[in-house]
């Protein structure tokens, strides 16, 4: 009996061994890193979740955990004061069963995928390909390549690649076909997104949602929107330098219209950089008024939105009338004439 039970023992640790993955690798310049940094491993689609964090010994880092292809982890130096935004000395692989080898690199920004395994090895394979295909080649390729990887990261890579190119019944085909695409936060949060812009385009009503002032005043959208003035919201972040380049076409429209039944909103969210965020409004003459949502998507989820900047142009009843290219640029401002009836 006794054999019987070490013989299943060792079986349970046999198999237990064999859903395990181990990660490790040199960490460079850390000669330029400050004081207290530590590798920390979390999922790419959870930055702010650390699923470990380890010292660094003799200049390398070393993490072990359990195997999941479906998935892709990051690893990455930080320390106390490190921006979110900041992506220096960080990696990204699929944590694969086995040994993998991956070394962090100050300003390697395109380590994609370790060594020793051949799941990494095919998504390193794919973030080389795809940079190659052009126009019409990317989608057939991404599918394909989908095709033959529904149960790992690399299929739903593959996906999430071309899903802002694909309809919403495509996408949910997919996931059908792939209960590993199907649990993945990005590819439910696109699918949504594609979703909510349908129920927020033009001529629907507007959604509400709830931030702060940046004195820390409670602050709803409908404080602004569906009053019986043109608005245009803005939704940016202090990081997004495509909001930055666009600030001067909102200022343009600002000085012309604002006060005469119209007015400018800036959302700003995906972001709590305070000090930042104070720099760019001086920096950009941010006149207008502005709704802090912080870290959180509850407003753009709502809208649909996937990327900043984004402008809609509400109409004095609340309805959307514009979104998207005809609020960009020097388009801007014909938009918004057009629609006041400006002269």
């Amino acid at each position: 009996m006794k054999k019987v039970l070490f013989a299943l023992a060792l079986a349970f640790v046999a198999v237990s061994c064999g859903s395990h993955f181990t990660v490790t690798g040199p960490v460079s310049d850390l000669d330029s890193a400050p004081d207290g940094a530590m590798v920390y491993l979390y999922n790419y689609n959870d930055k702010a979740t650390t699923i470990d964090s380890v010292a660094i010994v003799d200049g390398t880092y070393k993490f072990k955990g359990d195997a999941d292809p479906a998935k892709l982890y990051v690893t990455e130096l930080r320390w106390p004061g490190k921006k979110n935004r900041d992506r220096s000395w960080q990696a990204m692989f699929i944590p694969e069963k086995g040994k993998l080898v991956l070394p962090i690199e100050k300003n390697n920004r395109e380590a994609f995928g370790a060594e020793g395994g051949p799941l990494n090895a095919k998504y390193g394979e794919f973030m080389k390909d795809v940079d190659t295909k052009t126009g019409d080649e990317i989608n057939p390729f991404c599918l394909e390549v989908f095709e033959a990887n529904k149960d790992n990261y690399v299929g739903i890579e593959a996906v999430r690649t071309v899903i802002r190119s694909l309809e919403i019944e495509e996408i949910e085909a997919l996931m059908a076909q792939s209960p590993a695409l199907s649990q993945d936060i990005y590819i439910n949060r696109a699918l949504n997104a594609k979703k909510g812009e349908i129920a927020t385009g033009e001529g629907m009503p507007f959604v509400d949602f709830e931030g702060i002032t940046f004195d820390g005043t409670p602050v709803r959208l409908s404080d602004y929107v569906g009053k019986g003035n043109w608005v245009l919201c803005d939704f940016w972040a202090s990081w997004c330098g495509p909001c930055m380049r666009e600030m001067p076409n909102i200022r343009k429209v600002y000085d012309a219209f604002e006060g005469k039944d119209f007015m400018v909103l800036g959302i700003c969210g995906w972001d709590n950089d305070e000090e930042m965020i104070a720099r760019r409004i001086e920096e950009k003459g941010m006149l207008w008024h502005q709704i802090y949502m912080g870290l959180g998507r509850d407003h753009t989820d709502a809208y649909g939105i996937m990327g900043i900047p984004t402008l809609i142009l509400f109409a004095p009843d609340g309805t959307v009338y514009k979104r998207g290219r005809e609020l960009r640029g020097e388009s801007m401002y014909e938009t918004v004439k057009e629609a006041l009836g400006a002269k």
